[in-house]
């Protein structure tokens, strides 16, 4: 489903939602785990409940948005102060240090994949006008992935050599066949979890 996810759309922060997924996904976080219900869209509940993953269901996102901005910001963590339908969205942005995201830090097609499912439908069902709120879902939920990926991203460090002056370039060729194994190791995670959920429902 990653290929679907990709062509949902081409703006830059949804393609980076969708980065940030792999990344997160990569790390195994447990599969055994739900993410709460409360408030989640009918459409969402009925595609989990369906083995026809691959089928986007047909929404009203005059309807479906709110519902959608209901249920991510009962996910969220007391501090966040997400508001609701009615207004634009008051995303904080200032984590506290004894945060863990652990509602939220669930991997495999029950986790936070689930979110990004449903929110790529609301995305795509805009036609002649962005919603605002929408867009700005996205930027929210890339940002929380990033801070529940903060600290175990093993590859930071080859991210930061990327700002080294020439002295460190050869450790960032050293790096480069550890980076690749260890993309290849998450994205073999993710497959299994996909193929896992859509045969066996």
């Amino acid at each position: 489903m990653i290929g679907y996810l990709r062509g949902v759309a081409a703006d830059r922060v949804w393609q980076d939602l969708v980065t940030n997924l792999v990344g997160f996904e990569k790390f195994g976080h447990p599969a055994n785990g739900n993410l709460s219900t409360k408030s989640r869209p009918q459409e969402i509940s009925d595609w989990v409940r369906s083995k026809k993953k691959d089928v986007v269901p047909s929404i009203k996102q005059d309807v479906y948005g709110p519902h959608f901005m209901e249920w991510w910001g009962g996910l969220q963590p007391s501090w966040c102060q997400f508001q609701g339908a009615n207004g634009p969205l008051d995303l904080v942005r200032e984590t506290p240090k004894a945060e863990t995201w652990v509602a939220l830090k669930k991997g495999g097609t029950s986790g936070i994949y689930v979110v990004v499912m449903g929110l790529s439908w609301w995305i795509k069902s805009q036609q002649n006008e962005r919603d605002a709120n929408a867009w700005a879902v996205v930027d929210d939920l890339s940002w929380v992935i990033r801070q529940m990926t903060d600290g175990q991203d093993s590859l930071a460090l080859t991210v930061q050599k990327r700002h080294c002056d020439d002295d460190c370039q050869g450790n960032e060729v050293e790096d480069q066949p550890l980076q690749k194994w260890r993309e290849y190791i998450g994205l073999m995670v993710m497959v299994w979890h996909f193929c896992k959920f859509f045969v066996l429902g």
